[in-house]
Protein backbone atom coordinates (compact mmCIF):
# COMPACT_ATOMS: atom_id res chain seq x y z
CA UNK A 1 0.00 0.00 0.00
CA UNK A 2 3.29 2.26 0.96
CA UNK A 3 4.43 1.95 -2.65
CA UNK A 4 0.95 2.95 -4.70
CA UNK A 5 -0.05 6.13 -2.11
CA UNK A 6 3.90 7.90 -1.91
CA UNK A 7 2.07 9.76 0.99
CA UNK A 8 0.41 7.67 3.19
CA UNK A 9 1.11 8.32 7.18
CA UNK A 10 2.07 4.92 8.71
CA UNK A 11 2.39 5.13 12.46
CA UNK A 12 4.32 2.74 14.40
CA UNK A 13 5.00 2.27 17.98
CA UNK A 14 8.66 2.96 19.03
CA UNK A 15 8.71 -0.44 21.40
CA UNK A 16 8.34 -2.67 18.09
CA UNK A 17 10.55 -0.79 14.97
CA UNK A 18 9.61 -1.55 11.62
CA UNK A 19 11.00 -0.62 8.30
CA UNK A 20 8.14 0.65 6.84
CA UNK A 21 7.11 3.71 8.70
CA UNK A 22 7.08 7.43 8.64
CA UNK A 23 6.40 8.04 12.26
CA UNK A 24 7.28 6.27 15.54
CA UNK A 25 4.90 6.80 18.54
CA UNK A 26 5.50 6.47 21.90
CA UNK A 27 3.19 5.41 25.01
CA UNK A 28 1.18 7.84 25.86
CA UNK A 29 1.89 10.17 22.93
CA UNK A 30 -0.89 11.89 20.06
CA UNK A 31 0.13 12.10 16.42
CA UNK A 32 -2.63 13.91 14.12
CA UNK A 33 -2.93 11.99 10.61
CA UNK A 34 -1.70 13.67 8.16
CA UNK A 35 -4.70 15.25 5.72
CA UNK A 36 -7.14 14.36 8.25
CA UNK A 37 -9.02 15.17 11.63
CA UNK A 38 -7.99 12.15 13.41
CA UNK A 39 -5.13 11.61 15.93
CA UNK A 40 -3.65 8.47 17.19
CA UNK A 41 -2.69 8.61 20.34
CA UNK A 42 -0.61 5.08 21.40
CA UNK A 43 -2.48 3.45 24.77
CA UNK A 44 0.58 0.91 26.73
CA UNK A 45 -0.54 -2.55 26.75
CA UNK A 46 2.14 -4.44 27.79
CA UNK A 47 1.37 -7.97 28.68
CA UNK A 48 0.61 -10.31 25.88
CA UNK A 49 4.02 -8.98 24.69
CA UNK A 50 5.98 -6.53 26.27
CA UNK A 51 5.83 -3.87 23.31
CA UNK A 52 2.46 -4.52 22.93
CA UNK A 53 0.72 -0.90 22.41
CA UNK A 54 -3.04 -0.16 21.06
CA UNK A 55 -4.20 2.55 19.55
CA UNK A 56 -6.75 4.97 20.20
CA UNK A 57 -8.21 6.98 17.25
CA UNK A 58 -10.67 10.34 17.98
CA UNK A 59 -11.47 13.16 15.76
CA UNK A 60 -9.70 16.31 16.61
CA UNK A 61 -12.83 18.11 15.96
CA UNK A 62 -14.77 19.35 18.91
CA UNK A 63 -18.81 19.84 19.15
CA UNK A 64 -21.79 18.02 20.53
CA UNK A 65 -21.49 15.62 16.98
CA UNK A 66 -18.42 14.25 17.48
CA UNK A 67 -18.21 10.50 16.34
CA UNK A 68 -17.44 7.92 19.05
CA UNK A 69 -13.61 6.80 18.41
CA UNK A 70 -12.20 3.43 17.78
CA UNK A 71 -9.88 1.04 19.61
CA UNK A 72 -7.59 -0.88 17.83
CA UNK A 73 -6.81 -3.18 20.88
CA UNK A 74 -4.90 -5.77 18.71
CA UNK A 75 -3.90 -8.74 21.46
CA UNK A 76 -4.65 -6.80 24.38
CA UNK A 77 -8.46 -6.71 24.76
CA UNK A 78 -10.79 -8.85 22.82
CA UNK A 79 -14.92 -8.80 22.93
CA UNK A 80 -15.58 -11.16 25.86
CA UNK A 81 -11.82 -11.33 26.53
CA UNK A 82 -8.48 -10.61 26.56
CA UNK A 83 -4.99 -11.64 25.22
CA UNK A 84 -3.04 -14.77 26.86
CA UNK A 85 -0.19 -13.10 29.35
CA UNK A 86 2.61 -14.79 27.45
CA UNK A 87 4.82 -11.51 28.40
CA UNK A 88 3.75 -10.11 31.27
CA UNK A 89 1.06 -11.27 34.51
CA UNK A 90 -2.03 -10.23 36.22
CA UNK A 91 -0.51 -7.67 37.28
CA UNK A 92 0.07 -5.72 34.00
CA UNK A 93 -3.40 -6.86 32.65
CA UNK A 94 -5.30 -5.01 35.25
CA UNK A 95 -3.18 -2.24 34.97
CA UNK A 96 -4.27 -2.12 30.98
CA UNK A 97 -7.57 -2.61 32.20
CA UNK A 98 -7.60 0.53 34.52
CA UNK A 99 -5.99 2.82 32.42
CA UNK A 100 -7.55 1.79 29.34
CA UNK A 101 -11.01 2.76 31.71
CA UNK A 102 -9.47 6.22 32.47
CA UNK A 103 -9.00 7.16 28.88
CA UNK A 104 -10.84 5.50 26.83
CA UNK A 105 -14.92 6.51 26.05
CA UNK A 106 -17.80 4.13 27.02
CA UNK A 107 -19.16 4.80 23.29
CA UNK A 108 -15.63 3.81 21.99
CA UNK A 109 -15.73 1.02 19.44
CA UNK A 110 -13.24 -1.77 19.61
CA UNK A 111 -11.39 -3.42 17.17
CA UNK A 112 -9.40 -6.61 18.52
CA UNK A 113 -6.90 -8.56 16.14
CA UNK A 114 -8.86 -11.90 16.72
CA UNK A 115 -12.68 -13.11 16.15
CA UNK A 116 -12.05 -14.87 19.42
CA UNK A 117 -16.02 -13.58 20.49
CA UNK A 118 -18.08 -16.80 20.86
CA UNK A 119 -14.96 -18.98 23.06
CA UNK A 120 -14.40 -15.89 24.74
CA UNK A 121 -18.22 -15.55 25.74
CA UNK A 122 -18.65 -19.55 26.42
CA UNK A 123 -16.00 -19.25 29.25
CA UNK A 124 -17.82 -16.24 30.71
CA UNK A 125 -20.69 -18.17 30.50
CA UNK A 126 -19.05 -20.97 32.62
CA UNK A 127 -17.62 -18.94 35.43
CA UNK A 128 -20.39 -16.65 35.49
CA UNK A 129 -23.52 -18.43 35.06
CA UNK A 130 -26.06 -16.33 36.42
CA UNK A 131 -25.23 -13.23 34.17
CA UNK A 132 -27.87 -12.78 31.79
CA UNK A 133 -26.01 -10.00 29.79
CA UNK A 134 -23.57 -12.91 28.96
CA UNK A 135 -26.07 -15.07 28.07
CA UNK A 136 -27.51 -12.69 25.28
CA UNK A 137 -24.40 -11.64 24.10
CA UNK A 138 -23.69 -14.98 23.69
CA UNK A 139 -26.74 -16.00 21.90
CA UNK A 140 -25.93 -12.78 19.63
CA UNK A 141 -22.59 -13.80 19.12
CA UNK A 142 -23.61 -16.88 17.78
CA UNK A 143 -25.97 -15.64 15.57
CA UNK A 144 -23.72 -13.36 13.81
CA UNK A 145 -21.19 -16.19 13.48
CA UNK A 146 -23.77 -19.02 11.80
CA UNK A 147 -24.73 -15.91 9.21
CA UNK A 148 -21.22 -15.48 8.57
CA UNK A 149 -21.33 -12.07 9.77
CA UNK A 150 -18.70 -10.31 12.02
CA UNK A 151 -18.91 -10.09 15.86
CA UNK A 152 -15.99 -7.08 16.09
CA UNK A 153 -16.61 -4.51 16.71
CA UNK A 154 -17.30 -4.53 20.21
CA UNK A 155 -18.23 -1.61 22.07
CA UNK A 156 -15.59 -0.75 24.60
CA UNK A 157 -17.89 0.06 27.61
CA UNK A 158 -19.94 -2.83 27.25
CA UNK A 159 -17.00 -4.95 28.18
CA UNK A 160 -17.77 -4.49 32.27
CA UNK A 161 -21.02 -6.26 31.67
CA UNK A 162 -19.69 -9.39 30.30
CA UNK A 163 -16.07 -9.73 29.97
CA UNK A 164 -14.77 -11.53 32.98
CA UNK A 165 -11.57 -10.20 32.45
CA UNK A 166 -13.24 -6.27 33.29
CA UNK A 167 -15.56 -8.13 36.85
CA UNK A 168 -12.78 -9.30 38.75
CA UNK A 169 -14.22 -7.11 41.55
CA UNK A 170 -17.49 -9.19 41.65
CA UNK A 171 -17.69 -11.34 44.45
CA UNK A 172 -19.03 -14.17 42.54
CA UNK A 173 -16.19 -14.75 40.01
CA UNK A 174 -14.49 -14.36 43.01
CA UNK A 175 -15.27 -16.84 44.49
CA UNK A 176 -15.09 -19.03 41.16
CA UNK A 177 -11.39 -17.94 41.91
CA UNK A 178 -11.51 -19.62 44.72
CA UNK A 179 -11.48 -16.31 47.28
CA UNK A 180 -13.72 -17.36 49.84
CA UNK A 181 -16.38 -14.71 51.01
CA UNK A 182 -14.94 -14.46 54.34
CA UNK A 183 -11.49 -13.44 53.18
CA UNK A 184 -11.77 -10.15 52.93
CA UNK A 185 -11.96 -8.01 50.03
CA UNK A 186 -11.61 -9.07 46.60
CA UNK A 187 -7.76 -9.30 45.41
CA UNK A 188 -8.83 -8.44 41.52
CA UNK A 189 -5.30 -9.56 40.47
CA UNK A 190 -5.41 -12.71 42.39
CA UNK A 191 -9.07 -13.46 40.41
CA UNK A 192 -7.72 -12.24 37.31
CA UNK A 193 -4.51 -14.76 37.18
CA UNK A 194 -6.93 -17.52 38.40
CA UNK A 195 -9.50 -16.49 35.69
CA UNK A 196 -6.92 -16.22 32.96
CA UNK A 197 -5.34 -20.35 34.20
CA UNK A 198 -8.70 -21.42 33.56
CA UNK A 199 -9.42 -19.74 30.22
CA UNK A 200 -5.95 -21.45 29.25
CA UNK A 201 -7.34 -24.72 30.19
CA UNK A 202 -10.97 -24.09 29.01
CA UNK A 203 -12.36 -26.38 26.20
CA UNK A 204 -15.83 -25.28 26.04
Amino acid sequence: MSGKISDLDIVVSSAEDYDIKTHLINSGEKHLIKGTTLKVEALPAACHTRGHVMYLLETSTEGSEKSPGALFSGDAIFVGGCGRFFEGNATDMARIVENTTKRVPAATRMFCGHEYTVGNLRFAAAVEPGNLRVQEKLAWAEEQVAGGRFTVPGVFGEEFEYNPFFRCGEPGLAKMAGQAAGDGPVDAVKVMAELRRMKNDFRG
